[in-house]
């Protein structure tokens, strides 16, 4: 113990608590993501015609809830809040490099 740390475990250590933080806010945007598209097969399986103007139907339906219920004024500060959620699989990626590299230094060590 007079030594101090040992460098591996700070690094074990460290991979660790990033991958503890990470990986449930990973699986929760992989879950949007799977409803959606869950959502977007369904439509294309019912009918040529529904799946064509359901694209079309999104940003409407969406300025529609945000007027009926003022989301507008409140959304504003979080635009760039849209552009995290428009990349789940980089953060799922981000987050399972921290888990294996916390078992990779765990073995090392």
């Amino acid at each position: 113990m007079s030594k101090g740390m040992s460098h591996f475990i700070l690094v074990v250590y460290s991979n660790a608590l990033a991958s503890l933080i990470l990986l449930p806010t990973s699986f929760s945007f992989i879950v949007i993501t799977l409803m959606q598209n869950c959502v977007i097969i369904c439509v294309r399986y019912s009918s040529p015609t529904l799946a064509s103007a359901f694209a079309n139907l999104i940003p409407a339906f969406t300025l529609s809830l945000t007027v009926i219920f003022n989301f507008i004024s409140a959304a504003m500060p979080f635009v760039f809040a849209a552009d995290l959620k428009g990349y789940p699989s980089e953060i799922m990626l981000v987050s399972l490099y921290c888990l294996f590299g916390s078992i990779e230094s765990a073995l090392v060590t």
